[in-house]
């Protein structure tokens, strides 16, 4: 039996700081698709001329306040990865060596 194929939304950043236009493209996707994976980074930004900011600053704001607002579109699932893009290549070639995966990314 050849499963539902689904459309599903990667998106992949920083996002420290997380921002409404971060949002908005969440909510695009989350409109569009019928699933999406957030991939947020728990790597620490460090930027010449800025002030660093590491993931332990940020994590407490992702746990309670961002993580349950986009949370609640219903359709996204935020996933937490030291390389974002990496993390997404890796679902990428996993579901494309799936013979039983029929969704669209």
């Amino acid at each position: 039996m050849q499963s539902v194929r689904k459309t599903i939304g990667l998106i992949a950043g920083g996002f420290k700081p997380f921002t409404a236009g971060h949002y908005n493209l969440v909510q695009k996707a989350s409109s569009e698709c019928d699933e999406v994976k957030l991939f947020v980074s728990i790597g620490d930004r460090k930027r010449e001329g800025e002030l660093p900011l590491a993931w332990a600053q940020m994590q407490p704001v992702w746990n309670q306040y961002l993580e349950p607002a986009i949370v609640k579109l219903g359709n996204v699932d935020v996933v937490y990865a030291r390389t974002p893009i990496r993390s997404i290549m890796e679902l990428l070639i996993d579901a494309n060596e799936d013979a039983n995966n029929y969704n669209s990314y």
